[in-house]
């Protein structure tokens, strides 16, 4: 059995503020990721909702508890932690931030890395179900939401809102270190919204950089740069070239 247990409920408290929380139990299990997805009642109205920043601590008593990674403000409707594996029955997500709009969670979804696939696919791309995008611009129409790249719809897109310009990026945390030697992005049917050109570096930590190849606006949808295999949490994509046109991304893939 597990149990959930809110600190404040509508009926108590209608805003996301510093000390709000929730704890979540069931019988000891190992965990080394949190994922928190945002309620969308409607489009217009809770996508908004995200925690604006939170603590993330475990417990095998819930008496004595232990921080073990902290929530990003991101914007984006699923908000992640990773953090070293933990043994633990007790898990709580306190709100660190404060702001005038309620905390919606539609899920929480809490995982174990496994070990690696030992025969994975090499022509398949690494599973994204945990990972998260930021970027530099965003489109304000929902259906233009930055979470459509990650989502294996290619009806769905990404667009930035506003014309292409150098410096303009995109970012990627995977969650945890992924190997992997090949970035594709997918522009669907925004066909003349790929990237004029642009460059791809990668991030153990999302503070220290390495470019570790280029993207060519050669006029295809479906651009692609391949480069030795690297091992890396994050990965940045930076337009360096200008259009008048939007940057779209129905899909953004990753290979081994």
């Amino acid at each position: 059995m597990r149990t959930l247990v809110i600190v404040n409920d509508s009926r108590i408290h209608r805003h996301n503020g510093a000390g709000i929380g929730f704890r979540y139990w069931a019988s000891a299990i190992r965990l080394s990721g949190v994922r928190l997805i945002v309620r969308l009642l409607d489009s217009a109205s809770s996508t908004g909702d995200y925690a604006r920043s939170a603590d993330v601590y475990v417990s095998s008593d819930a008496a004595g508890w232990t921080k073990v990674a902290s929530v990003r403000a991101s914007g984006q409707q699923i908000e992640l932690a990773s953090f070293p594996t933990q043994t633990a029955r007790y898990l709580k997500v306190v709100n660190t931030g404060s702001s005038g709009n309620w905390w919606s969670i539609a899920e929480i979804g809490v995982y174990h890395r496994t070990d690696p696939d030992p025969d994975p696919d090499p022509g398949a791309p690494l599973v994204r179900d945990s990972w998260s995008a930021t970027a530099s611009n965003e489109s304000p129409w929902p259906n233009d939401a930055l979470g459509h790249i990650l989502d294996g719809d290619t009806s769905s897109r990404y667009s930035s809102g506003t014309g292409q310009y150098d410096g303009m990026w995109i970012q990627v945390d995977m969650a945890l270190p992924q190997t992997f030697s090949k970035v594709e992005l997918d522009s669907g049917s925004s066909r003349d919204d790929y990237a004029r050109n642009a460059d791809i570096y990668v991030s153990s930590d999302g503070t220290s950089w390495t470019k570790v190849a280029s993207v060519v606006g050669d006029g295809q949808p479906v651009q692609g740069a391949s480069f030795p295999a690297q091992t890396a949490r994050y990965i940045k994509v930076v337009n360096t070239g200008s259009a008048g046109n939007w940057w779209s991304i129905a899909e953004f893939n990753v290979y081994r």
